[in-house]
């Protein structure tokens, strides 16, 4: 899967009955942003990081460090300059707001590193040939349009990704996956954004609601 997999543990400060914690959303609507020459030079595969964000009382960011190197320097301003833009919630501790310490593993792929996953048996009778396939609704896809990510587009990166999109019985998105890469991380991660602001109408076999899957081309070209 493209993109990147963030997961929050627990305050490195002791004795919180809540640690700093940071919006997920947050951090997918603010990617870390990669300059062109990161791609060329840094190998494909797996990367990670561990970064340590100070939180004062207000909730406000106020330092990132770099715990732990990608062993690229770039990268890791990238992540530091992209944390600044995340939202946070403050610690706890006593029945009242704190400042607090909260560190966050990264890891990331610069481009997709690994395929959709294999279907396992269970999934299998999930996603069996439907009467009627799992839909894309393409008004909320014109409605929302995905977002050409700013620098990305100043740089000239072009691309189209594939996503795969799961699609639960009651028509919610359970997953979306980068099946193709459009050779670029964050316009990879920018299609991720905008398939989950859509709406999806469930397969149906039997005429019952039933999981499915729709593949989506998320194209981003420079007139």
């Amino acid at each position: 899967m493209a993109g990147v997999v963030l997961l929050c543990v627990a305050s490195v400060a002791a004795a919180y009955e809540d640690p700093p914690t940071v919006g997920i959303s947050s951090m997918a609507n603010n990617p870390a942003w990669f300059p062109a020459a990161v791609y060329k030079k840094v190998p494909r595969g797996r990367k990670s990081l561990l970064l340590e964000m100070h939180v004062d009382a207000r909730g406000k960011w106020t330092s990132t460090k770099v715990i732990e190197s990608s062993g690229w320097e770039a990268i890791d301003a990238a992540y530091v300059k992209a944390s600044q833009r995340w939202d946070y919630q403050a610690a706890v501790r006593d029945g009242e707001r704190v400042a607090g310490v909260m560190r966050l593993p990264v890891s990331f792929c610069l481009v997709a590193c690994e395929p959709v996953p294999a279907i396992t048996s269970t999934e299998q009778a999930a996603v069996e040939p439907q009467d009627t396939p799992a839909e894309l609704d393409l008004s909320s896809r014109y409605g929302k349009a995905p977002i050409y990510p700013g620098q990305a587009y100043r740089d000239g990166l072009e691309g189209e990704a594939i996503v795969v999109c799961h699609v639960a019985a009651d028509g919610t998105l359970a997953d979306a996956v980068v099946e193709t890469s459009s050779g670029w991380a964050v316009l990879d991660e920018a299609a991720l954004v905008a398939v989950k602001k859509w709406t999806y109408t469930a397969a149906r076999k039997n005429g019952v609601p039933v999981p499915g899957q729709v593949r989506i081309p998320v194209s981003f070209k420079q007139p």
